[in-house]
């Protein structure tokens, strides 16, 4: 079940990323966390990081459930996000640890100058607006369609670059009947289907790595 914003805006306040925290920006670079928190997810695993809306706004994508708790109910928010004690699937610690490295140390201003590259910014918050004195908030809503048109692939290469630079995400391996199988844990989860399947594999070879591919999914080789 896809999760709320809040879980991954608590976490991200736990860590000390909402800096300066209680201030506008604060709250503006943890929007925009949370922004590109759902577009790796959606880069990596095909689905939502969290169910809540995003909406484009001047400063860039913001999920308005979160902004306004974080300005009008700031000292409890933050309370409730040291009090929180979330469990966390490897997928989504695969997300946020990925969002904190890349973008955690980028400020608040940083991180809207970037996503005010993103077309579908640029498109939601363009058609919000009847005229020039007149903006529709509900217009302004961001789809996942206009996420996967236009700005998807450039999440993935910055999510491949990052696997490709961090070692201990392919440091795993699990014997199964004789056999080894390396695999990623951040892209690869041996559940008992998967299980059953490499205990009933046959190979020439007593090495295997298992891959899971965007259109094919999980490759044996």
């Amino acid at each position: 079940m896809t999760r709320s914003a809040f879980d991954f805006a608590q976490k991200y306040i736990r860590d000390g990323l909402d800096n300066p925290r209680n201030t506008k920006k604060g709250n503006m670079k943890l929007q925009k966390l949370l922004y590109f928190s759902q577009l790796v997810h959606h880069a990596e695993y095909g689905v939502p990081l969290f169910k809540d809306k995003i909406y484009a706004y001047e400063n860039g994508c913001v999920v308005e459930s979160v902004m306004k708790q974080y300005h009008l109910r700031h000292d409890e928010l933050v309370s409730a996000s040291h009090l929180a004690s979330q469990t966390f699937s490897l997928e989504e610690k695969f997300t946020i640890d990925l969002v904190e490295s890349v973008f955690g140390e980028l400020s608040a201003g940083e991180l809207s100058d970037l996503n005010h590259e993103h077309s579908c910014w640029k498109l939601a918050y363009g058609r919000s607006y009847i005229d020039e004195n007149y903006r529709n908030k509900h217009l302004s809503e961001i789809s996942d369609q206009e996420v996967y048109e236009h700005d998807l692939e450039g999440i993935k290469k910055i999510v491949d670059g990052y696997k490709s630079s961090n070692d201990s995400l392919t440091e795993a391996m699990i014997t199964i009947g004789g056999t080894e199988f390396y695999f990623n844990p951040q892209e690869i989860i041996i559940d008992e289907q998967l299980r059953s399947y490499l205990d009933n594999f046959v190979g020439e070879d007593e090495v295997f790595t298992i891959y899971k591919d965007r259109s094919q999914g999980v490759i044996v080789y």
